[in-house]
Order: C-alpha cells, then structure tokens, then sequence
C-alpha cells in the first residue's frame, strides 16, 4: 500500500473517483512533472496506481492531449 507525502494510505475504496472516467482537466494535472504521483492523487481523489497508469499511457502516446 502507498502512502501519500503526509504519510497516509490511500485506499480506492477511499476514493471518489475511482474507475471512473478521466477529464481532460484531469488529465492535464496528472501530467505535471512538480508533483508527486501521491499529491496528484489526493488532488484527483484517485489511487497512486491510476495516476501512475495514466502518467505510462501519456507517455506511450495512448493519450493526445
């Protein structure tokens, strides 16, 4: 389990976001290098995992922005 960067777990069950589908808005946010996957996480009420999936799709070019 990952802990954001205050040293809390998060859960998906915590989370009210997920599985659901990603906003471009999103999208855009999670693309920024100045925070952590953990910051980007809490910011979209996703899981550590979501934000790392889209981060690899983005860069694989799954995703146009």
């Amino acid at each position: 389990m990952k802990k954001d960067s205050y040293g809390r777990y998060i859960y998906s069950e915590d989370c009210k976001n997920h599985k659901k589908d990603w906003t471009l808005e999103d999208i855009r946010f999670c693309m920024r290098r100045d925070l952590t996957r953990n910051d980007i996480a809490l910011a979209l009420d996703r899981t550590c995992g979501a934000v790392v999936a889209m981060r690899q799709r983005i860069k694989r070019g799954d995703i146009k922005i």
